[in-house]
């Protein structure tokens, strides 16, 4: 109950620090960088999973990190779909951890019955925490969204 409570006022710190963070860095590289850092926390479960005040410190130190992940997304977003695709897009990427957070319990608990064990779904966690650190990575330049003029326009047509 301890490390829930944390972990919500953590998340909440973490969304204000994101979003001071946002005005200051460049937003794919503070999401890529958050997204790295989460790796630590998988990597100290299997590590040191008996070490009570550690994974307590990791736990709350993955909540900050998702709240700084959740703005820097936000902002990724709307700067490279525009403000069109913006509320279709975020619902749409909304979706997946909405599953996750379903779903990932439930395999969780599968793998431990089969096994005696949550390792393997701790270390399954790994490649997936890497491959979204290097796709944000991978982001190019923001598009330019901005509404052609009619003199460009008949220019380009033409006219």
């Amino acid at each position: 109950a301890a490390i829930a409570g944390t972990q919500g006022l953590s998340g909440i710190a973490g969304r204000f620090i994101g979003g001071w963070a946002l005005d200051r860095f460049s937003a794919k590289w503070l999401v890529c960088c958050a997204i790295l850092c989460t790796l630590s926390v998988p990597i100290t479960y299997l590590i040191a999973p008996d070490n009570i005040p550690l994974v307590f410190g990791m736990a709350t130190f993955g909540s900050l990190m998702s709240g700084v992940k959740y703005f820097g997304i936000v902002y990724l977003v709307s700067r490279h779909f525009g403000p069109k695709s913006f509320g279709t897009l975020f619902g749409t990427i909304s979706i997946a951890p909405a599953i996750a957070a379903g779903v990932g319990p439930v395999l969780a608990s599968y793998i431990y019955d089969v096994t005696r064990s949550y390792s393997l779904a701790i270390w399954s966690s790994l490649p997936a925490i890497a491959l979204a650190s290097l796709l944000v990575a991978w982001l190019g330049r923001y598009p330019d969204f901005e509404p052609v003029a009619d003199e460009q326009l008949r220019h380009m047509s033409g006219r």
